[in-house]
């Protein structure tokens, strides 16, 4: 079953005040679920603008003067470079294996469809990107009417997903690469492409939050010594189930919210069509942030947050 194809639930509506808000039906629809489809949350000039601002750092950056850093979810040694873990700070540009010569390490691909995302300081450091986490306050009311006190945003990413040699993205849970205590991590998943089967749209597992050791995932980590990363534990359990699984085929512009134990996953795009994204992690400020996440701001800097009062 595809979400677009389903029975459209109640809008994300205004609270007593005017202000924005979630439906009570949508806060049970997430909570049921473990993911949120919000359509038309951005209007077009506001993804128009999120997108551009992705090609602009796309023209501009020389492919020659960073390192080979490629992004997956799976191999923990490509993400163990210093590149990788200092980009929390800042604006890094992490390549697609498949746009890599696995000999030269050239690319094989104009340099705008080699890089599968750039990330992870874009909330603060690029303004079009501020705009839509920081600056918009129905990030926050979302945040609030699912029981943040205290929401931060943790980390940014522009997703590239570009055309032919877009990777797939394995099944994973996003706990598993953040981490608090209580875990509170929420993701906020905009498409600025329409997405669908063919160019690789996000799945959903319907539930899957609510299965026995969702709450307990293998941890992607910073090593004790600071130099890498690494899974805890090191070897894979038992695969994600993905029965019921289900395509998130949703229009540009829209909102999809995910909670850190559901699974979720996209395939390869198979496409002409490129499809970019945009996605911020939030986690809630009263909670412990732990020291061994790989995300770490230099000197302790703390995140911002989402609410001004």
């Amino acid at each position: 079953m595809s979400v677009a194809a389903a029975p459209a639930g109640e809008a994300a509506a205004p609270a007593a005040d005017g202000a924005f808000s979630l439906s009570a039906a949508d806060v049970a629809r997430f909570g049921r679920d473990g993911f949120l489809v919000l359509p038309g949350f951005w209007p077009a000039a506001t993804t128009a603008r999120v997108r551009a601002a992705a090609e602009a750092l796309l023209d501009a950056f020389d492919p020659d003067a960073i390192p080979r850093s490629v992004f997956t979810t799976d191999e923990q040694q490509r993400h163990s470079d210093e590149y990788f873990l200092a980009s929390g700070d800042r604006v890094s540009f992490f390549f697609e294996a498949a746009a890599l010569d696995p000999a030269s390490g050239a690319l094989r691909v104009r340099k705008q469809h080699a890089i599968n995302k750039i990330g992870h300081n874009l909330h603060e450091l690029e303004p079009a990107f501020r705009a839509v986490s920081l600056e918009d306050a129905r990030v926050g009311a979302i945040c609030r009417a699912l029981g943040f006190r205290r929401p931060l945003v943790a980390q940014s990413m522009s997703i590239v997903k570009p055309p032919r040699v877009g990777g797939a993205v394995r099944p994973h849970v996003d706990g598993a690469f953040l981490a608090t205590r209580p875990q509170s991590v929420l993701g906020f998943w905009w498409p600025c492409d329409d997405c669908s089967v063919a160019n690789g749209c996000l799945w959903a597992v319907p539930g899957s939050h609510k299965r026995a050791g969702a709450d307990a995932p293998r941890r992607f980590r910073r090593r004790d010594d600071g130099a890498g990363t690494e899974f805890v534990p090191a070897e894979e359990g038992a695969p994600f189930d993905l029965s019921g699984a289900v395509p998130l085929e949703i229009a540009a512009g829209s909102l999809v919210l995910l909670h850190a134990a559901v699974v979720h996953y996209s395939e390869a795009n198979t496409s002409d069509a490129g499809r970019h994204a945009y996605s911020i992690h939030v986690i809630e400020g009263e909670a412990e942030y732990l020291k061994d996440n790989w995300l770490q701001k230099g000197g302790g800097a703390p995140f911002p947050s989402l609410y001004t009062e």
